[in-house]
């Protein structure tokens, strides 16, 4: 793949970012995510 890279190609946004929701119901459930190392 890098070989098919070129300086000359463009790197511009094509759109505003716009995450998605992760889909498991956080909100409705009553949970609250939380990084790993909180569970040590």
């Amino acid at each position: 793949m890098e070989s098919e890279t070129t300086s000359e190609r463009s790197v511009d946004y094509v759109d505003a970012y716009k995450p998605l929701a992760s889909g498991f119901n956080y909100e409705k459930r009553g949970v609250t995510p939380k990084m790993t190392a909180a569970y040590k």
